[in-house]
């Protein structure tokens, strides 16, 4: 599938702009967004459209985004909502303005990008929209809970909104990685709660993460050709795939965890009809 027009939020750095290299190589179209323009400023390709959007929460900023990628290339085949940040800290030390920021980037940000790019692709009959979640989006850590709400949330939202699409020729597929060697943990991609209790450890949780920055075995560059694949073989079984061996293996646990789980209260939970 090449000489497709792709969308790509949070194009600047890590998994986006190693997506972003790879297919300008190959000859795609490319439009994607960072908070900064600057961000793009080596990257001299007439296949390429810099779109700079400071806040994916701005409903406005993002169709005005959308609006001219369709201007400019005249469709978009393929999204890929990547944009997002960690948030490291126990529930009860993350504000609720901390939370709401949190979900304003990694959700409300997705769900804008969606929703102004469906008229879209539901006029061309065709399309792909590609969630970056996490497999903090199955899988729930100790002081990510507010990360792990967010990717939890762009997990469930995928799985429904496949259902919606497929009918519409328009696919979704959800990824969830592991830890993969990008910046991920630096500090401008990783916040920290303000608030610290000391009962729940957030300083050793997050001096842990720290030392694991730029440790992680995950190769990016490889996780985004197996997405590329993904996406070239347009394999209408899957719309969801584990990437790494941490998710794929914390994946497997979660799902035998929770089918001990149902093996243990089946008798209790499993006939509660009305007879």
């Amino acid at each position: 599938m090449t000489n497709k027009v792709w969308f790509i939020t949070g194009a600047s750095k890590g998994f986006g702009r190693i997506l972003v290299n790879k297919l300008l190589k190959r000859g795609d179209k490319v439009a994607a967004t960072s908070r900064s323009i600057e961000s793009f400023a080596d990257i001299k390709d007439s296949n390429f459209l810099a779109l700079e959007v400071k806040n994916l929460a701005d409903e406005q900023t993002v169709k005005q985004a959308v609006e001219k990628t369709i201007e400019t290339f005249g469709a978009i085949n393929i999204l890929v909502n990547n944009a997002g940040y960690g948030l490291l800290g126990a529930f009860e030390e993350i504000s609720d303005a901390e939370m709401r920021t949190e979900f304003d980037v990694n959700v409300f940000g997705t769900f804008n990008t969606i929703r102004n790019i469906l008229p879209f692709m539901r006029k061309q009959k065709s399309g792909q929209i590609i969630n970056i979640s996490s497999i903090a989006g199955f899988v729930g850590y100790e002081n990510w809970t507010a990360y792990n709400a967010s990717k939890f949330a762009v997990v469930g939202f995928s799985d429904s909104l496949k259902h919606e699409l497929k009918p519409l020729n328009i696919r979704v597929l959800c990824v969830m990685p592991g830890p993969f060697n990008t910046d991920f943990l630096n500090n401008n991609s990783l916040k920290v709660s303000d608030q610290r209790i000391s009962d729940y450890k957030t300083n050793a949780v997050h001096s842990a993460w720290d030392e694991m920055n730029h440790k992680q075995e995950g190769d990016p560059d490889k996780a985004m050709d197996a997405l590329i694949k993904l996406v070239d073989e347009n394999n209408i079984n899957i719309d969801q795939a584990f990437f790494g061996k941490w998710a794929y293996q914390g994946a497997k646990e979660q799902i035998k965890n929770i089918e001990n789980q149902m093996n243990e209260i089946s008798s209790l939970v499993e006939h509660l009809e009305y007879n």
